[in-house]
């Protein structure tokens, strides 16, 4: 393998490290929020659905 290569493997270690660093800083914001039980969260979540596809002129 070339120098080229090896700086772009490592370019692309750094990126994939740095996701994983944003994902747990994501999930240990998320973790002291407020739990929304399943139910609740498929109720929302059809809520904004409708909102969004209103808003964009979708039926369905």
């Amino acid at each position: 393998m070339n120098q080229q290569g090896l700086e772009l493997m490592r370019a692309q270690a750094d990126v994939d490290a740095a996701e994983v660093t944003a994902l747990q800083h994501l999930i240990a914001e998320r973790r002291c929020g407020a739990f929304v039980q399943a139910e609740e969260g498929k109720v929302r979540t059809r809520a904004m659905i409708a909102r969004r596809s209103t808003a964009h002129g979708v039926s369905g």
